[in-house]
């Protein structure tokens, strides 16, 4: 499994507080530090609210009929970092549903959840099944995937910053400050982590729209089963748009239907539109935007229904 969901929280937990390996206990919802982490200690290892992300999201009512499927594609769109090296849960949140079906993604790269081990393992203690504590619960963390060792920015910056904080632990456990040469590497690994950032944003935009044809082909089938009608609005709709152009969202009602397209011409996808057979017009419902970029362009495009639509 990706993920395996939510636990009783354990009474006693491992984690690095402050800079430094500690045995921590719970209390309610919350844990507090013990002591400092000694050899024999063992207990499973518990990553603070700094050390994970944790993320709330609706999946919309359409696509939740497809269950952790349609979860897991919104989670990776949600997550700034790839799923496949991170090590993550993805549960039902507590609260009703609104506008879809609540989830929780809980998740934290792999190189940041290594170097909190090795960091605790130093001591002597033994770290097991990492887990989060949201929603009252412990959120356990399984791999994502088999992620490939290879020296990405991200990974290195993330084992860096987690190195120097270890180590300025280790010499003084509970010190005011650190030495200087913890504060070169500590100031060194932030500028990492800047980088690493903005590599992160740029894979952010590469994830959108590979899982965009996904996210249409989810919502696609449930107006398929919801709506005859409307699912060969969307049929022609699907047929008369290019290989080269795609949707992103898509509204329809009864005369027409509204969709977002990323495309090499939009005012050449909208006069495409308006001469498929099946439709009476189509024009853009606003001024279209160029991403710097790929070179496409991203526009709202209405289309008004033929009568021979049934």
């Amino acid at each position: 499994m990706d993920g395996f969901g939510s636990g009783a929280p354990p009474a006693k937990a491992l984690g690095v507080r402050d800079g430094a390996p500690a045995l921590l206990r719970r209390e309610g919802d919350r844990y507090a530090v013990e002591r400092p982490a000694k050899a024999g200690d063992a207990a499973p290892l518990l990553l603070g609210e700094d050390e994970a992300l944790i993320v709330r999201f609706d999946v919309p009512g359409e696509a939740a009929l497809h269950g952790r499927a349609a979860a897991r594609i919104e989670a990776a769109r949600r997550c700034p970092f790839p799923l496949e090296s991170a090590a993550w849960s993805l549960t039902r949140a507590p609260e009703p549903w609104s506008d879809g079906a609540p989830w929780r993604l809980a998740a934290a790269p792999q190189a940041k959840l290594d170097a909190l081990r090795e960091a605790v393992a130093e001591t002597g203690a033994a770290p097991g099944r990492p887990f989060v504590m949201a929603d009252g619960a412990a959120k356990n963390l399984a791999p994502g995937g088999a992620a490939k060792r290879a020296p990405l920015l991200q990974a290195a910056a993330a084992v860096a910053f987690f190195a120097a904080i270890g180590a300025a632990g280790a010499v003084e456990i509970g010190a005011t400050r650190m030495t200087d040469a913890a504060n070169a590497r500590l100031a060194e690994a932030r500028a990492a982590l800047t980088a690493a950032e903005t590599r992160a944003a740029e894979a952010e935009t590469a994830r959108e729209a590979a899982a965009a044809p996904i996210r249409a082909a989810i919502a696609g089938d449930a107006l398929f089963a919801a709506a005859p009608s409307a699912g060969s609005a969307l049929a022609a709709l699907t047929a008369a748009t290019p290989d080269a152009a795609h949707m992103r969202r898509l509204a329809i009602r009864p005369d027409a239907l509204e969709g977002e397209f990323i495309a090499p011409d939009a005012a050449a996808l909208a006069r495409a539109l308006a001469a498929a057979p099946r439709f009476e017009a189509a024009a853009l419902a606003g001024a279209a935007r160029t991403d710097a970029a790929t070179g496409l362009q991203r526009a709202v495009i209405r289309v008004d229904l033929g009568d021979a639509l049934p």
